[in-house]
């Protein structure tokens, strides 16, 4: 079966195979087979774990048909990492004689050592019956057939373009048992890292020569370029001017490769020595089952990944990377991923992997492609981002947790955590809520007609004037207005908006905030201008609920016995708040606490060291807690100058507990007092 990528007739697997099997029983002349592939696309996976096993099978096959034929054994050598013509000969000699090897290349049978040492004396011996003192490339056929049959031999030659030495050579060498041992040949290559290689010697003058070219067209010129050349003729300083232009490092690479990109010694031997090339591209849904397979994951998580192969498939064909290993980076990531996300008890639970899931799999090709946009910000945790440099769909629902464990293994499951209760708070939604008028036009108003952006405006603006939005979500539709305004849409929706969410905001029963997670999108224009509406937003809710939550938790506090745990169970429900804004030190009168704190039994002591836990437990990266260090200070500074006097022991020991614990939160989690 073909397939066409690129210009070129991919072959399937099969048809690989059907064509070498062909290829080595055809007589009429005599060239090399090259598999050509990019890296990482599964060549060499391909080779040890089907060609050469279908091609040890077709010989056996035709030993058994055909009266007096002898089989050809299969010889696979590497030459990752080869400095010498020599070392392929030794490589030869050990795989022909032990003849057995790993799925990677790698000799199974003892003593590989003791006969890679015996080869260079084979060779020394060989020379006095050779004729010749001094052997050439050419002669090693002849001195490997004087110890071993090898003529009788397929042989196939991987990574040729990862060998140390020059490639010219190397193919003069294989060239030696193609055109004198009439042997079959199948060398696998990334063809196009051949023609582009350079020595690193060489690397600074050419990059000196493109950057100083500037009489030599890298482009054909087009009818429009010919006419502006003219015009600028007339000006005589355009010349001087275009000779101070900035070259970008991009264009400065192409300029490399257009001039120094192909090898003339390279294209001459392969046109002599490669009579077929065959193009590989990877049957990516098939060894992915494969790879899911053979791993040692959850045998849930293996059943979720399999689920989700024809989307793995597409994703690697659209950005054109069908890259294996980065598929196997891609398992090592979303493994460690599933076992802190399952480990995290919430309704959405399974709903949040299912997207981790895909939307990891997205940052591992864009990072191993060299395309991945990281462009998170200060606070930020997450946001609709785009993440990738061939984007060109718009933005993603993005976290900031994936990204930083895929490019530096940062993991932290409290911030793990804190996204799968804000993803079940904004995005675990009923179909009627994402039927929402702000949702519509959060995820299509790119590709709406104005009438519809604007129906849907009004529709939000409707919904905000009846309070029907979540605080948390005014961070998402202040940035969407401000894109609208940007786009060319009334500025008086954003103006009409803020007003319905302060009046909203009047209304709140606690002091909650909005969080600067968000990531609003690329255009810094618009981060700035909705953080100093946010900004501007959470000021105006200070104001607003201050009195009344320091009026909650004062209640609470002025209460009697029991009051400490009363407190524990507030803090219990109203944690997330707490963690994300509110701040809660900042809500209290710390003069009455300490008093009351003096005036308590040693349970109510207990139980406000367990309060203190609770809400300093270093859950989240970013948040208001960061900033109560003052308070924390003035608390211990008055739990420390108490008279005990007339405490009990039992109360003292509780003191002294809750000291140290207020010691704990300032030295391990506030920031440093300036």
């Amino acid at each position: 079966m073909k397939r066409f990528d690129l210009g070129r007739n991919i072959l399937d697997d099969n048809a690989i195979v059907a064509a070498i099997e062909k290829y080595v029983d055809e007589y009429l002349y005599d060239y090399a087979v090259m598999i050509d592939g990019t890296w990482g696309c599964g060549k060499t996976y391909f080779v040890l774990k089907t060609l050469k096993t279908k091609l040890k099978e077709h010989e056996e096959k035709k030993e058994k048909s055909i009266k007096g034929y002898k089989k050809r054994n299969v010889i696979y050598i590497s030459l990752y990492g080869v400095k010498s013509t020599e070392d392929i000969s030794k490589k030869i000699c050990i795989e022909s004689y032990l003849g057995k090897t790993d799925k990677f290349g790698k000799v199974l049978k003892k003593g590989a050592d003791v006969v890679s040492s015996l080869v260079p004396i084979a060779f020394e011996v060989a020379k006095p019956f050779t004729g010749n003192a001094e052997l050439k490339p050419d002669d090693i056929g002849g001195v490997i057939e004087s110890f071993l049959p090898i003529n009788n031999s397929i042989l196939i030659f991987d990574d040729l373009e990862r060998c140390d030495c020059s490639i010219n050579e190397i193919l003069g060498y294989i060239n030696s048992f193609v055109e004198h041992e009439k042997m079959k040949v199948i060398i696998v290559a990334n063809q196009e890292e051949i023609g582009k290689s350079v020595t690193e010697k060489g690397r600074e003058l050419q990059y000196l020569v493109a950057a100083g070219s500037r009489d030599i067209e890298f482009e054909p010129k087009k009818e429009e370029d010919v006419i502006l050349q003219f015009y600028r003729s007339k000006n005589e300083n355009s010349n001087e001017e275009r000779q101070k232009e900035p070259i970008h490092v991009e264009q400065l690479t192409e300029r490399v490769d257009k001039l120094f990109g192909k090898n003339p010694a390279y294209e001459k031997i392969r046109e002599k020595l490669i009579g077929i090339t065959l193009y590989y591209y990877p049957d990516l849904g098939k060894i992915m089952q494969t790879l899911i397979h053979d791993s040692s994951m959850n045998l849930d998580l293996k059943t979720l990944l399999r689920n989700h192969i024809d989307f793995f498939v597409k994703y690697m064909n659209e950005l054109n990377h069908p890259n294996l290993r980065t598929f196997q980076f891609f398992l090592s990531k979303i493994e460690n991923l599933y076992a802190v996300i399952s480990g995290i008890k919430n309704q959405a639970q399974t709903a949040f992997f299912n997207y981790i899931l895909e939307y990891c799999f997205k940052i591992c090709v864009n990072y191993k492609s060299g395309n991945l946009l990281y462009l998170w910000e200060s606070k930020q945790e997450y946001g609709n981002v785009k993440f990738s440099k061939l984007d060109i769909f718009g933005s993603s629902l993005a976290f900031r947790f994936v990204d930083d464990f895929v490019v530096d293994s940062i993991l932290d499951s409290k911030r793990v955590e804190r996204m799968l209760e804000i993803y079940e708070a904004e995005f675990f939604l009923s179909k009627s809520e994402y039927d929402m008028p702000f949702r519509k036009l959060e995820y299509s108003w790119h590709i709406l007609e104005d009438g519809e952006v604007e129906k849907y405006l009004e529709e939000t603006l409707d919904g905000l004037s009846k309070n029907e939005y979540k605080i948390g979500e005014y961070a998402r539709i202040v940035p969407l207005m401000l894109q609208l305004e940007k786009v060319g849409f009334s500025s008086a929706y954003l103006e009409r908006a803020v007003n319905y969410m302060k009046t909203n905001i009047k209304l709140l029963e606690r002091c909650v905030a909005i969080d600067d997670l968000y990531h609003p999108g690329e255009d810094r224009s618009i981060n700035q201008r909705t953080k100093e509406l946010l900004n501007e937003l959470n000021q105006f809710i200070q104001e607003s609920c201050k009195e009344n939550a320091k009026y909650t938790i004062g209640e609470i506090i002025t209460s009697g016995n029991g009051w400490a745990n009363r407190l524990l169970d507030y803090v219990e429900k109203n944690k997330q708040d707490i963690h994300r804004s509110s701040g809660f030190l900042v809500q209290l009168d710390i003069k009455c606490l300490i008093v009351k704190v003096q005036e308590s039994a040693a349970k109510d002591i207990y139980d406000f060291r367990s309060c203190l836990f609770r809400v300093y437990d270093n859950q989240f990266m970013h948040g208001v807690l960061d900033e109560e260090g003052e308070e924390v200070e003035k608390l211990l500074m008055g739990i420390t100058g108490s008279k005990r006097d007339d405490y009990d022991r039992i109360k003292c020991m509780q003191l002294d507990w809750l000291t140290e614990a207020l010691k704990k939160i300032r030295s391990e989690y506030m920031k440093p007092q300036e």
